[in-house]
């Protein structure tokens, strides 16, 4: 994905996500790392194609994860405050 992503084929980028993103919901559950830093990766895509409301839901759901798996003072959680923030 991203390979796609930096040619700027964001269609397709977003659905191997996507297909990421229910592979690791399976292997490791919505509250994980790793299903945070998928919901990360595809709001960084709807930011580049200017779906900036559906890119701020998923940046959410990401920041909610990395407050709960990592809490407030993480350097992870500090980055999705970032991301949030440049889509406001």
């Amino acid at each position: 994905a991203t390979s796609l992503f930096l040619q700027g084929d964001y269609v397709n980028a977003l659905w191997l996500l996507e297909q990421d993103l229910q592979a690791t919901k399976v292997k490791f559950g919505e509250e994980h790392a790793s299903t945070a830093a998928v919901y990360g990766q595809i709001g960084l895509v709807f930011g580049n194609m200017g779906e900036l409301d559906r890119a701020l839901q998923m940046n959410e759901k990401a920041l909610k994860i990395r407050l709960v798996t990592l809490g407030e003072q993480h350097p992870d959680t500090a980055s999705y405050y970032n991301n949030i923030r440049t889509q406001l």
